[in-house]
């Protein structure tokens, strides 16, 4: 199963990188309607009385989450691209010293061609804001997966000296 783990996560880093350029291909109206919808499932699940709410009060509470629901998003999906760029690497062989410094740079250079990309969707455009919400989700996603990696070796090390005294 260990040789088929580099084959894993190759593919699924690649799948991230598809659904991102997918999300990132949709018009800005699409891309707005679809996190109103996040920002009104939220509103239902946190308030019990949301839908009782006049139009124009749900409206204002939409408004006033969408950005960091947005924020969130970009955050998350590079999280996990970094997550899968860090563990594809590493799965690959690459020393732990090495694969941590080139998945958060392919990670960070990916977000640059995504907002790049944007540039020609249909209402879309570069967002600088956007390139750090999303180094930031590929930095946090590669320490994640470094540091498991550190604490699992410490403790394989620990329980190598134990057995062997």
């Amino acid at each position: 199963m260990k040789k088929y783990l580099k084959w894993i996560f190759t593919v699924l880093a690649v799948l991230m990188m598809a659904f991102i350029f997918v999300m990132s291909s949709r018009s800005a109206s699409d891309s707005t309607n679809e996190s109103g919808g996040v920002c009104r499932l939220i509103g239902q699940i946190f308030w019990r009385d949301f839908e009782e709410w006049t139009p124009a009060e749900q409206l204002n509470f939409i408004k006033s989450i969408n950005g960091a629901v947005r924020q969130s998003g970009h955050f998350f999906e590079f999280s996990l691209l970094g997550v899968l760029f860090h563990l594809t690497f590493s799965s690959w062989g690459v020393k732990p010293k090495i694969a941590f410094p080139v998945s958060a740079g392919s990670g960070v250079f990916y977000a640059l061609t995504d907002e790049f990309h944007q540039l020609f969707v249909t209402g879309r455009s570069m967002e600088f804001k956007d390139v750090i919400y999303d180094s930031a989700g590929v930095l946090f996603g590669c320490l994640v997966v470094w540091l498991i990696v550190k604490a699992s070796r410490k403790r394989r090390a620990k329980k190598g000296k134990a057995e062997s005294a």
